[in-house]
């Protein structure tokens, strides 16, 4: 006897950022420029770097989905 998951096969597109789109996205800070971005796991997560002149501070921010 079969099963209904043996008989059922979905094709699911891969990813890809130029068709779908950004998967995150990150506003800018108030008052704070970023100095560095980049990616730790693309294109679900990224790193980055802010600092407030001001301040004299610095903001790491990971971005990643919910």
């Amino acid at each position: 006897m079969k099963t209904l998951q043996a008989e059922i096969k979905t094709m699911i597109p891969l990813y890809d950022v130029g068709v779908h789109g950004d998967i995150v996205t990150f506003d800018k800070i108030p008052d704070y420029v970023e100095l560095e971005r980049y990616w730790v796991n693309e294109p679900f997560s990224y790193i980055s770097i802010q600092f407030n002149k001001t301040n004299d501070d610095y903001i790491y921010n990971v971005v990643d989905l919910y």
